[in-house]
């Protein structure tokens, strides 16, 4: 009977994609597959089913090489289809012109047996079945991984590397600076600041900043290979520097916020709230929305500034400190908030959730949700990670739950990074997922080996991740 059912399945399939080829090749789908070596899994879904065939992409026929004749069969296998009560479910396909074999995980697969594609070369791989079209998704290559720096055993800090023209530059909290060249990996230089980093470096225009345990800015050059300035600010700085095209804006651990100018340091204003006599050790960055700058405190309320010159546009509480001890009063921000459609979601460290509007900070509506490791904002949807592991989607208007994920459950996840059409997460262990914003679906994994705590930098093609022991790695 399970036979009978695949063998319908299997025509049905058929049909389904002969009758919206012609159609799925005038899709514009990235990346271009113009060379055989561009071979992509595509996930097929049905009702009760998953299953995922590799296309063959178009070859070269403008090469002297290659000609009809030569062309093998263009037939596609998929074999080993392993059975549905085997825990770990995968396929071994074989490409057809190079005969090259790859190992694709699937969920819920409930047949062996071989499955053949047999159709004209296609020139975008794209399946169709019911009505449901399916793009391929990307599968991750190493390309690079370096120690670079001390990385924070010790401390565990959120630190992560920085992209500087054609430079990936780190930093350790021991101080010394180091870069290599983003192609390669290939060590340039390091330099000592000679004081102990306590936050990511960020590049701006001209230098790179970065935050230090005794409370000061650091701000180096790359190109000049030294120090341009040191500003001494209030107290140590956890939360990462955030830039525009002129000016660099830090957070200081007792709530104090101030903008310079970063070619000289020259300072442009300065804000400051009071903190409560016991903090988390760990800040949150600000974040600019425009003209304005927004950020979470350690008191559990969230401010906006102006960016000209610190002008307070709106002062919100998120949550009040209850209790009898300092430690039950704690109600820091200790996340990153992030802005989207013109709201500010921010949480604090008790796992409150409050959405404010952006122009006045109103709120517009909060929740609990447990400790959160990170947020990310996305196609009207926000995502957040969870101290227990867990990922999950919420609607931003009204914070109904969209899709939750618990397969990570007792797994220490950094925050998500949105890259496309998919979340990056990474975890202690040194695993990368790839999840699908739309459902939570993991696509694809990668490990390096190595403790990750700090969510993934987004490149223009690539992602680096940095280990808590200094390593760092390209991945594309």
């Amino acid at each position: 009977m399970c036979k009978k059912r695949l063998t319908i399945l299997v025509l049905f399939c058929s049909i389904t994609f002969f009758s919206v080829i012609d159609a799925a090749n005038q899709a514009t789908l990235r990346p271009p597959f113009n060379t055989v070596e561009n071979q992509l899994p595509l996930p097929i879904e049905t009702k009760n089913q998953q299953a995922s065939l590799v296309l063959l992409p178009k070859p070269n026929f403008n090469s002297p090489a290659t000609t009809n004749a030569q062309l093998p069969k263009p037939n596609f296998s998929i074999t080993n289809l392993t059975s549905a009560s085997q825990p770990q479910l995968a396929v071994t396909a074989t490409h057809p012109l190079t005969q090259t074999q790859i190992d694709i995980p699937l969920p819920n697969l409930i047949a062996t047996t071989p499955i053949h594609v047999k159709s004209a070369l296609i020139q975008q791989p794209v399946f169709a079945i019911t009505d449901k079209i399916s793009a391929p998704f990307h599968q991750p290559t190493l390309i690079w991984s370096k120690k670079m720096s001390s990385g924070s055993v010790h401390q565990h800090l959120l630190l992560t590397p920085t992209l500087f023209k054609n430079l990936i530059v780190t930093v350790g909290d021991d101080g010394k600076i180091s870069a290599a060249i983003d192609s390669n990996g290939q060590y340039q230089w390091s330099t000592q600041s000679w004081e102990p980093v306590t936050t990511s470096i960020v590049s701006g225009s001209n230098s790179v900043f970065a935050g230090t345990d005794g409370g000061r800015l650091l701000a180096y050059s790359p190109n000049e290979k030294k120090i341009i300035f040191k500003k001494q600010l209030s107290s140590t700085v956890l939360a990462a520097p955030v830039v525009d095209d002129k000016n660099v804006y830090v957070k200081t651990l007792d709530d104090h916020l101030y903008a310079f100018e970063q070619h000289n340091g020259h300072v442009l204003w300065a804000y400051s709230r009071a903190a409560p006599s016991l903090t988390n050790h760990q800040s949150s960055s600000p974040v600019i929305a425009g003209d304005k700058l927004v950020a979470g405190l350690a008191s559990g309320r969230v401010v906006a500034l102006t960016l000209a010159k610190g002008s307070v546009i709106w002062d919100q509480a998120l949550a009040y400190a209850e209790g009898d001890s300092d430690i039950a009063r704690m109600v820091d921000i200790d996340v990153d908030p992030v802005v989207g459609d013109a709201r500010v979601f921010a949480v604090n460290i008790k796992g409150h959730l409050g959405v404010l509007r952006l122009d006045d900070g109103h709120e517009l509506w909060s929740q609990e949700e447990g400790p959160v490791k990170g947020l990310a904002y996305a196609q009207q949807t926000l995502y957040l990670t969870k101290a227990n592991g867990e990922v999950v989607a919420l609607n931003p208007e009204f914070g109904t739950v969209k899709w939750h994920n618990d397969a990570y459950k007792g797994e220490q996840l950094t925050a998500p990074v949105i890259v496309g059409n998919d979340l990056v997460i990474a975890n202690n262990d040194g695993k990368i997922y790839w999840l699908q914003q739309a459902d939570g679906k993991q696509v694809n994994q990668l490990s390096i080996g190595n403790t990750v705590i700090a969510k993934p930098l987004l490149g223009t093609d690539a992602i680096y991740v940095q280990t808590l022991s200094g390593r760092v790695a390209k991945i594309v």
